[in-house]
């Protein structure tokens, strides 16, 4: 597992991204924005920036105006931000000293 330190990221975009790419794993595919805004109890506008920005960043593939069309660049990309939050410790991710 590749793991990819981006400080620039927000929680709210981690999260996304972690979703998308452990949807990706499980099913072989892509989730629905729905799919995304349910997990992350976040708005509409909230997930479309955090897949805007994800997508500049080369963390994941986003076609428009595809059903399914999201998915991560590499799945054993492991992304986080500089040390563990508490949405970290709240799903379970392992946790990390800070170097």
């Amino acid at each position: 597992m590749t793991e990819v330190i981006d400080r620039t990221l927000t929680d709210l975009q981690v999260r996304v991204y972690r979703y998308i790419r452990d949807y990706f794993v499980e099913h072989g595919f892509g989730p629905l924005q729905a799919d995304i805004r349910r997990e992350t109890e976040c708005s509409v506008f909230g997930v479309h920036t955090a897949l805007k920005a994800l997508r500049a960043r080369n963390h994941i593939v986003y076609e428009k105006f595809t059903e399914r069309g999201i998915a991560p660049v590499d799945t054993e990309r492991h992304i986080r931000r500089e040390a563990p939050n508490a949405w970290d410790r709240l799903r379970g991710e392992p946790t990390y000293e800070t170097q």
